[in-house]
């Protein structure tokens, strides 16, 4: 599933599709009141069943993009953007000029100049992309951001944030464990010193408060025995790159 926090009127974060204990995919919509602990379940018209899907949020907004579907003979990958307003509406973006077919992508919001970013992913040809794209959902157009000089490896289900200005993607690689930086005015990437956590993907990632500790939790090492999840904890500093282990890997706990 994806998981978004939207901070209007008490905090509340939405769950939107993913799949269920059976394994078949949803289009349910869950949300969390922070404060109470409590669930309710939304019922809205909402788009086709979807996971391993990505999400971003203004606060208000949320965008949906791409994702699999297993339900026919062939697994789906969907070439898609939705939009979801506050009153839970949903509307289709336009796609023209998009990165085509993704999952797994990482996808956030730029108050600043007020678009989304899209990294990465793996499209319908189960290709890992290396692609950096914009989406403005005002005008409806899509921008690739074609890089000179280095850039990160081809990621997937990995962290991608923005924050004063610039983007930081961290994982989805099975060997590559530094950060990078991308400079949104200078339209470069730049890899950072200080080599991060053991290699993983899927793991859950947020900025603190203020925007400048990047909080890395658990994931997905790469195991070649099969899945072997980690529950540590790790902070990133976004200003040199620098790395603090908070909590040690502990298997068979939260």
């Amino acid at each position: 599933h994806r998981a978004i926090a939207l901070p209007y009127g008490e905090i509340q974060a939405l769950v939107y599709g993913g799949t269920t204990w059976e394994e078949a995919e949803t289009d349910a919509i869950h949300q969390w009141d922070l404060s109470s602990g409590s669930w309710t379940e939304l019922i809205e018209s909402a788009p086709a069943p979807r996971y391993k899907h990505a999400a971003a949020t203004d606060g208000e907004r949320l965008w949906v993009m791409g994702g699999r579907n297993n339900d026919g003979e062939a697994p789906v990958v969907l070439d898609e953007m939705w939009i979801r307003t506050p009153a839970g509406e949903w509307t289709s973006q336009s796609i023209d000029g998009s990165p085509g077919p993704l999952f797994r992508q990482g996808m956030t919001w730029d108050p600043i100049n007020t678009r989304l970013w899209i990294y990465g992913g793996i499209n319908d040809l189960n290709e890992r992309s290396d692609s950096l794209y914009s989406f403005d959902p005002e005008t409806e157009v899509w921008t690739l951001h074609s890089v000179d000089g280095p850039a990160p490896p081809q990621m997937a289900s990995h962290t991608l944030v923005w924050t004063a200005g610039q983007l930081i993607a961290w994982g989805g690689h099975a060997t590559e464990t530094q950060s990078w930086r991308y400079d949104i005015e200078a339209n470069t990437w730049t890899a950072r010193d200080e080599p991060g956590p053991v290699p993983r993907d899927a793991q859950v990632s947020a900025l603190s408060s203020d925007e400048q500790t990047l909080y890395i939790i658990g994931g997905d090492n790469f195991s070649s025995q099969g899945n072997d999840f980690l529950s540590d904890v790790w902070a990133m500093q976004v200003e040199d790159g620098s790395w603090t282990e908070l909590k040690k890997t502990g298997y068979g706990e939260p």
